[in-house]
């Protein structure tokens, strides 16, 4: 009576419950967890780093090395330089003082089991820099040391089993001089010497080093974003779900290439392409630098 009304609710299709219980994310275990997926060591064999290379091969038999070393620390150009003798030298030979350099004579032969694989790579580090040189004297690519560009991509005409060469200039510094102890506000140490420890031909598993990139930008995300942010917790999630196809493919490179798929539902399709750039929505990341 008096015009009461009554207010009906339309059914909804929401489950009121749920179907089974869901257990709650300890989100520091799940954070640890990512960095299993490329951490070094007694498990390297078992996680997305024993899958980053296709073959090696190493030796005077494919890397043939020999050396000669400047006296005075003095500085030839190319054409000084290699005039002079050039003596044997292998992997494990140690090179200095301080800022002394030593031309490598570097002769390659890629095996015949390496020779058609997708991308092949000298890998070269004594921890100090260095410089490429083509064989009549043109820089190709400088080299940092210590694990950081230490990769000179072959080229097409190396693949065909005859051997070519190249020289590697070694400088006795590392990137940031050559201070005591590695403390850079220490004077520098005058007598210190580099071993050279890689001289390799490698070659690379494209897909594998993609999806560890494609990780390394999602596990940052999941890490240095709000732990609140949807970006975090989505980045985690992500995350976790390629080390589980990973696993779960026993690490195949069919998992690898899973793994590349899920990661684009973070990075998006375009990662492998300039287009990644090419976006009309809002950059939630900006850059900044010490300049």
């Amino acid at each position: 009576m008096g015009g009461e009304t009554h207010t009906r609710v339309a059914a909804s299709s929401y489950p009121k419950l749920a179907t089974g219980p869901v257990g709650q994310q300890v989100t520091s275990i799940y954070k640890e967890r990512l960095g299993q997926f490329t951490s070094k060591g007694q498990y390297e064999g078992q996680n997305l780093m024993g899958k980053l290379y296709e073959g090696r091969a190493t030796g005077p038999e494919n890397v043939k090395l020999s050396v000669y070393s400047v006296p005075d620390l003095a500085r030839p150009t190319f054409k000084e330089a290699t005039s002079h003798e050039f003596k044997p030298t292998q992997v494990g030979e140690s090179f200095g003082p301080s800022w002394s350099t030593h031309w490598f004579k570097v002769q390659l032969k890629v095996p015949a089991n390496l020779q058609k694989k997708e991308l092949l790579e000298l890998h070269w580090d004594a921890n100090n820099e260095g410089l490429v040189w083509t064989e009549d004297g043109e820089p190709l690519q400088g080299l940092s040391g210590g694990g950081e560009r230490v990769e000179w991509i072959l080229p097409e005409g190396f693949r065909d089993g005859k051997e070519h060469t190249i020289y590697i200039e070694m400088a006795c510094n590392g990137m940031f001089g050559n201070a005591m102890g590695g403390d850079t506000i220490q004077p520098p140490d005058m007598n210190r010497y580099f071993q050279l420890h890689t001289a390799d031909i490698v070659a690379v598993n494209v897909e594998a080093r993609a999806l560890f990139v494609d990780f390394w930008i999602i596990g940052d995300a999941a890490r240095e974003f709000p732990g609140d942010s949807w970006e975090a917790h989505e980045a985690l999630q992500i995350g976790n779900a390629i080390m589980d196809a990973f696993i779960a493919g026993h690490g195949s490179q069919e998992s690898i290439l899973k793994g590349r798929e899920i990661a684009r539902k973070y990075i998006g399709n375009n990662v492998d392409s300039p287009k990644v750039y090419e976006t009309d929505e809002k950059s939630i990341v900006n850059q900044a630098k010490n300049s």
